[in-house]
């Protein structure tokens, strides 16, 4: 049996997608997590299933949840992180100008990595204040027919102690 993971969008009026997370389960899949921001859901589902999901009312996308790769990035010039009033020169260690110095992101994905240079200081420090990994491993062995998106509240202990063991 083939498995694939893939990121469910709804539009279901339920906050909780508790009809959603059911089909998932009660069709041999397994709800990894819930993106209450974005109104998502990373599930683990048999191939075969994954027409029936996008064919829902209350699924408005499904797509894979796949590894992907930088290959270049405009990023920098769309942003004007470029400009001398921003940076006048582009060495880890010195520079003058704007450095981002106080400036909290959060960043929802599935592979950030805190040592990239671009998360340094100019001291060649880090800047990622926190790096949780819910996952664990990209390569985890899920349980099937599970919904572990209630064990793992914001605020729980669960949460909590889940949290103590990975950072």
């Amino acid at each position: 049996m083939r498995y694939v993971q893939v990121i469910v969008v709804s539009n279901s009026a339920d906050p909780e997608m508790t009809d959603l997370r059911s089909f998932v389960v009660r069709t041999g899949g397994s709800v990894l997590a819930k993106h209450s921001g974005i109104h998502a859901l990373t599930v683990l589902m048999k191939a075969g299933t994954v027409n029936a999901m996008a064919q829902r009312k209350d699924v408005v996308s499904v797509s894979p949840n796949r590894e992907v790769r930088r290959t270049a990035s405009t990023l920098e010039s769309i942003t004007g992180a470029l400009t001398s009033n921003v940076r006048s020169n582009s060495t880890k260690t010195g520079y003058s100008g704007v450095d981002g110095t106080g400036i909290g992101i959060a960043v929802l994905d599935s592979g950030v990595m805190k040592a990239h240079a671009g998360f340094l200081d100019g001291s060649g420090v880090t800047r990622v204040a926190r790096n949780v990994d819910m996952f664990n491993s990209a390569e985890a062995n899920w349980t099937i027919g599970v919904d572990i998106t209630g064990s793992l509240m914001p605020g729980s202990s669960a949460l909590s102690d889940y949290e103590a063991q990975i950072i």
